[in-house]
């Protein structure tokens, strides 16, 4: 992806695109008036966004953001996007995970141990993941999101992010 090309997503779909490093903007129609929490691309043309209007969706591009198709998913809300490779993406929300394998083009769900929304998901490696919640609760996968454990009790501080640098610091 080129540092010239930036897209922004916000309230009641707002959907914004930069080709020049952020000079100009244009903004494109996605169709959809919910509110948009994240946006990543897999490479120059393809890309999606997490939002909720009545339930979760995730936005689709495959032509840079010029036009998004929808797909509803199984939660309250589509919250955080951690994109792993070319094909491999996971989307935090409400209790559950969501990975897809081809782009966005499809997306199967994992529960995780606790069931509070995840603003925030990372994969330091294609096994070991982190989801965090604003309700102070952190999960781990070490199966590559197939199951989850809570490895974080509750505590006084909620989290929002989570980052790694490398596979082994965070």
């Amino acid at each position: 992806v080129s540092s010239d090309n930036i897209n922004i997503c916000g309230d009641k779909g707002f959907l914004g695109r930069s080709t020049n490093g952020g000079l100009n903007w244009s903004a494109n129609s996605s169709g959809f008036y919910g509110n948009l929490n994240d946006i990543k691309f897999f490479d120059q043309n393809t890309g999606i966004a997490s939002g909720i209007y009545g339930s979760g969706i995730i936005l689709r591009t495959t032509n840079a953001g010029l036009q998004w198709d929808t797909t509803t998913i199984d939660a309250n809300e589509a919250l955080g996007i951690y994109i792993y490779d070319e094909n491999i993406a996971y989307v935090g929300g409400t209790g559950k995970i969501f990975k897809t394998t081809n782009k966005g083009a499809s997306f199967t769900s994992y529960n995780t141990q606790s069931t509070p929304y995840w603003y925030d998901v990372s994969f330091p490696n294609e096994n070991t993941g982190y989801v965090v919640s604003k309700y102070r609760v952190v999960d781990k996968t070490t199966d590559g999101g197939n199951t989850w454990v809570n490895i974080l009790p509750s505590s006084a501080q909620g989290y929002f992010t989570i980052s790694f640098i490398n596979g082994s610091t965070g």
